[in-house]
């Protein structure tokens, strides 16, 4: 037995659903990062250091200068090879009254929002292709019911 919603099947509404979810988390932190490079100050940061995670990708850290000393950024973006180079100059953003929030430029910026864009194409394409299909092969039904002429045929 299929779980239908609407003559829709409950598949489609979930992958529909889940693909809308990433789709609204890629552009909210687009939008983040977009309000913080409208109205921070930009800097330009160096790459002094990596963490490095358990299974050996490296984040950046990168120091730059704040409003009053010199602050320290540490990217949560890990990857194999790093992204930078020790030493490495980056373009910083940073809110004057919050300088812990900081958008860096370049492959840190753009990874995770493209990450979630990806996994919204692939969960709101088959949801939301579900979904349509099913209105369009319902319409056509309820079209020819009311419409269509009836074919006896062996």
């Amino acid at each position: 037995m299929k779980l239908n919603l609407f003559g829709i099947p409950l598949f489609f509404i979930l992958f529909a659903f889940v693909g809308t979810i990433f789709g609204l988390v890629s552009i909210g932190m687009q939008w983040h990062d977009f309000k913080i490079i409208q109205t921070g100050i930009k800097t330009t940061g160096i790459v002094s250091d990596y963490r490095i995670s358990s299974d050996g990708n490296r984040a950046p850290v990168v120091k730059f200068q704040g409003p009053d000393s010199l602050l320290t950024y540490f990217s949560a973006t890990y990857s194999s090879p790093p992204a930078y180079k020790i030493g490495e100059k980056v373009k910083i953003w940073y809110t004057p009254d919050h300088p812990e929030n900081v958008v860096m430029s370049g492959f840190e910026r753009w990874f995770m929002p493209i990450f979630f864009a990806v996994f919204f194409l692939i969960f709101g394409g088959i949801g939301y292709g579900g979904i349509l299909f099913n209105y369009v092969r319902n319409r056509e039904q309820k079209r020819l019911l009311l419409s269509g002429t009836a074919v006896q045929a062996t």
